[in-house]
């Protein structure tokens, strides 16, 4: 299954703490997969994808942003991506993205099926 990763109108990545859950790309329960991850930074060290998911894509982002877990996180330059993924696929689609890109926190259950698609181009 071929993905397209939504990115800002500037041609870059969306900031995760500023996106605007409430623009029109998130209308009419707009649902499919995430990734939250930080970039490279200067000092050297290494990107890491912080959790994936699925569902729909305003209600999830927002709920992150609530979430406990994300605190220790905000102080890096946190990204994020999704894709529209009908419903029936979602949770395969979640699994496979689980699986390549090893997020540091979620649940990491891998179903026994995953649906695959391309990453997003970074």
């Amino acid at each position: 299954m071929t993905l397209n990763w939504m990115i800002g109108l500037d041609d870059n990545w969306c900031l995760f703490d500023s996106l605007n859950l409430e623009s029109e790309c998130f209308a009419n329960n707009f649902s499919g997969v995430y990734v939250v991850w930080y970039g490279s930074d200067e000092a050297g060290h290494e990107g890491r994808v912080v959790c994936v998911g699925h569902g729909v894509i305003k209600i999830k982002l927002g709920a992150l942003r609530e979430d406990p877990t994300m605190n220790r996180y905000f102080g890096y330059r946190l990204l994020t991506t999704w894709a529209e993924v009908d419903q029936k696929h979602q949770s395969t689609v979640e699994a496979f993205l689980a699986t390549n890109l090893k997020p540091i926190i979620g649940d990491h259950h891998h179903h026994s099926v995953q649906t695959i698609v391309n990453l997003p181009p970074w």
